[in-house]
């Protein structure tokens, strides 16, 4: 799909694309856990 060589404009761009959505996933799933454990916490019937 890239054809491009390491070091090429087109490259880089796309490093820092996967990079980025990859930081925005993680931030997500960060934002998800977090308020999963906050429910927990809230509703303490289940423990």
């Amino acid at each position: 799909m890239f054809n491009e060589k390491p070091g090429s404009p087109g490259f880089c761009l796309f490093v820092i694309h996967t990079v980025r959505c990859l930081t925005l996933s993680i931030l997500v799933m960060l934002v998800l856990t977090a308020g999963k454990s906050y429910d927990k916490k809230g509703v303490s019937t289940h423990n």
